[in-house]
């Protein structure tokens, strides 16, 4: 009977044995699981701060270049009022230089409203100097004509004349800091 006991002491004993390892083994299966849905768990959220990180940098680049084709958008816009003021201004200037002097004014009043519309421009950081030196032209232009109007024979000519020339440099300036400007 102690043998019949002892045999049932090893298989208990086997059967206890057997669960242990099964229960170990169990365990190591569970953490092992646990780490790799862990390193899963990881993964993904690594994978979707990436996939963030990535619209994020997609929607500033995309807001950059809104940004910058607006800012072409105005650039060449502003550059166009201003060629136009100065088209116009060309135009009026020749008009005036071949209208008789008794005749002037409509042609004066002509470039005064263009030169009002010159001073009125917003232009950009490129032609802000240019702008200051259009203006002074065309002012000296202006000055000129209008001594022209009053002074009869000979002197209305020489002072015209001597503020025409006054004038080229500061229209010359303006034209050169025009084509220094980028184009859009």
């Amino acid at each position: 009977m102690q043998k019949g006991h002892e045999h049932q002491t090893g298989k208990t004993l086997l059967i206890i044995a057997v669960l242990l390892v099964l229960g170990i083994g169990f365990a190591v299966y569970k953490n092992e699981s646990r780490k790799a849905a862990a390193a899963q768990q990881a993964q993904r959220e690594a994978d979707l701060k990436a996939q963030q990180t990535r619209a994020d940098q997609e929607r500033e680049a995309l807001k950059k270049a809104a940004e910058e084709a607006k800012a072409k958008d105005i650039l060449a816009t502003a550059l166009k009022s201003a060629d136009d003021v100065m088209a116009r201004w060309e135009d009026a200037s020749t008009v005036a230089s071949s209208t008789a002097r008794m005749a002037l004014s409509g042609p004066v009043a002509t470039l005064q409203a263009v030169k009002r519309d010159a001073t009125a421009l917003t232009v950009p950081p490129c032609l802000t100097a240019g702008k200051a030196e259009l203006i002074k032209g065309m002012e000296l232009m202006l000055d000129g004509y209008l001594e022209f109007m009053a002074n009869t024979g000979k002197l209305g000519g020489v002072l015209a004349a001597s503020k025409f020339d006054e004038a080229k440099p500061h229209i010359d300036s303006y034209k050169a800091d025009r084509s220094a400007c980028p184009t859009p």
